[in-house]
């Protein structure tokens, strides 16, 4: 499942100049106009967004392998999503805003911050905290058994396995 869409896209930019960035708009009078439902549209904006998931993925599911099975997606993989995929269609036809690549920039301090794991994703827009929301947390904890560690599937940190380890 992508981490965005063609309409949520559409939150970000208007219908018209995201036509323009996918399609050379050399329109015939007697061909039927081009729209956001277009091949010629919905080609390049699929592959902007699978490139920008991909450069996510890289990212994040080394902390959160379960991050592609989440639905819905979480609000902010989803705006990252956008913002990148707008970028990769901007760079297809012109230079990208000044603004758009100071945004993508931040979100990728932000997502290498995350990886690093000096920030978790925050909470959910129902206010479900981060552990209900994100159930498995890969760490870089040993997978032998030890004493005071759980002895099944120690990888698995659920906030109370984490509560009981360090006592906190």
């Amino acid at each position: 499942m992508a981490y965005s869409t063609i309409t949520d896209l559409q939150k970000y930019i208007e219908t018209a100049r995201l036509i323009e960035l996918c399609t050379d708009l050399v329109v015939d009078a007697e061909e039927e106009p081009i729209t956001i439902e277009s091949a010629e549209v919905t080609g390049p904006v699929n592959e902007a967004i699978e490139s920008a998931d991909a450069e996510i993925d890289s990212y994040l599911l080394a902390r959160w392998t379960g991050l592609r099975d989440i639905s819905p997606v979480p609000p902010i993989v989803n705006l990252i999503s956008c913002s990148i995929s707008l970028r990769h269609l901007y760079d297809r036809r012109q230079k990208s805003p000044p603004a758009l690549n100071e945004e993508v920039g931040r979100w990728r301090e932000w997502m290498e911050k995350v990886n690093k794991g000096e920030l978790v994703l925050p909470t959910d827009s129902a206010g479900a905290t981060e552990a209900e929301v994100y159930a498995r947390w890969l760490t870089d904890a040993e997978t032998e058994t030890d004493s005071d560690l759980p002895t099944t599937d120690q990888r698995n940190f659920t906030p109370s396995k984490l509560k009981n380890i360090t006592g906190v």
